[in-house]
């Protein structure tokens, strides 16, 4: 038994070790090495190469490849597409990326993992093992264990899995899953999308105009920082009661923690029926399915109706100020006004108000008011004498 050393990218016979016959691959996508130091290079296909034990060289060429180096020392490289390297803790391996958007998974490893995109010199990866080198990787996957995760200048991904993990997204709009456990979640510069998965978690947004998806499983803490910052309950199984007005704790849901949050801006809500409230900045409510109520407070505020429209679920605009607050509208659900993204409309046969009750219905057609949908109630205990240009349409 010998090494191999194989090219997908040779269509002859080709010799895969010392004294063995010459083989012809054709129409072959994947290699698996042997228990020796291997060499193994893909094609411009999607290629999985398996380097199995020994200290292996894996190329994988120009598809979306999947690159696992197993046990030993080894040198993986990306080449040109979108590749997912295996990570192993228990030997020195080379990541090169190359171009694309890359990343590296740690999801079985036995340990917590210590790895920083920016450093591009060995590191240590966790507690008695070798060290990796990682250079042109976007993207990690840290382990079931407690991790200490770091980014660099581009746009990451990083997800922490189980454990209680420590993860920094550094420059660039990166996106962060603590996934379980009690995780520290640190945007920093850039647009981020950061979600603290289950557990007791501490959310900061930094720079820039985050986004932080909410858990109603724990006691967390929303920091947004600098920016417009939004945080969004969407995924919540129960309906939510956020303010913005309270600056300590509150109970979101039945049944749920509390969270504490700070220099949050917009709200999104459930599919459920949602209490939102804003406070004296510019605030951008959205209630998401159900009939919610959204409350606005001070500021010039922005209502958005983006999700399916369905009977009977109407929300209540208590504080709806037409001086400065702006209704928006979503051209992909409001499809009659699919050409006028960007612009404000007025009441017309397709947006219509009741000014005694308060309804704002719209009507798809515009053929009659039979036809027409409630979607929201103008005001809680008075209404509105009239209602002009203040409905925007987005995408």
């Amino acid at each position: 038994p010998d090494r191999v050393t194989v090219a997908l990218t040779i269509n002859k016979a080709q010799q895969a070790s010392a004294g063995s016959g010459r083989d012809t691959l054709s129409g072959i996508e994947n290699l698996t090495g042997s228990h020796y130091h291997d060499s193994l290079s893909g094609n411009r296909r999607a290629n999985t190469l398996i380097g199995q034990d020994g200290n292996d060289s894996l190329t994988g060429g120009a598809g979306h490849d999947r690159l696992d180096g197993g046990s030993g020392n080894d040198l993986l490289r990306g080449g040109s597409g979108d590749d997912l390297f295996t990570g192993d803790t228990s030997g020195n391996d080379r990541y090169l990326g190359g171009t694309g958007v890359d990343t590296v998974d740690y999801s079985a490893s036995t340990d917590g993992i210590i790895v920083n995109l920016m450093t591009a010199v060995a590191q240590p990866i966790s507690t008695g093992s070798g060290t990796d080198i990682l250079i042109g990787i976007e993207n990690l996957v840290g382990s079931l264990f407690n991790d200490d995760i770091s980014g660099n200048d581009q746009a990451n991904s990083l997800i922490g899995l189980g454990g209680a993990d420590i993860m920094r997204g550094e420059g660039g709009d990166d996106a962060l899953d603590g996934g379980t456990g009690n995780d520290i979640l640190n945007g920093n510069y850039g647009d981020d999308t950061l979600q603290g998965g289950e557990g007791n978690d501490i959310v900061r947004g930094g720079l820039g105009n985050d986004r932080f998806t909410g858990s109603t499983a724990g006691d967390d803490r929303y920091f947004g920082g600098a920016g417009s910052d939004t945080l969004s309950y969407s995924q919540s199984p129960d309906g939510v009661s956020v303010s913005l007005m309270t600056n300590g704790s509150q109970s979101i849901s039945v049944g749920s923690g509390t969270d504490f949050l700070v220099s949050i801006e917009n709200l999104v809500g459930s599919r459920f029926n949602d209490a939102l409230i804003g406070d004296a900045n510019d605030n951008r409510l959205n209630g998401g399915r159900g009939s919610d109520t959204l409350s606005g407070g001070a500021g010039a505020d922005r209502f958005i109706f983006s999700t399916a429209l369905v009977n009977k679920h109407i929300d209540t605009l208590t504080d709806f100020n037409s001086a400065e607050d702006i209704i928006e509208l979503s051209a992909g659900i409001f499809t009659a006004y699919a050409g006028q993204i960007g612009q404000t409309v007025g009441l017309s046969s397709t947006l219509g108000y009741d000014a005694e009750t308060g309804i704002l219905a719209y009507d798809a057609d515009g053929l009659g008011e039979g036809a027409a949908m409630a979607i929201a109630v103008i005001g809680l205990s008075g209404h509105p004498a009239a209602l002009g240009d203040e409905f925007l349409i987005i995408a």
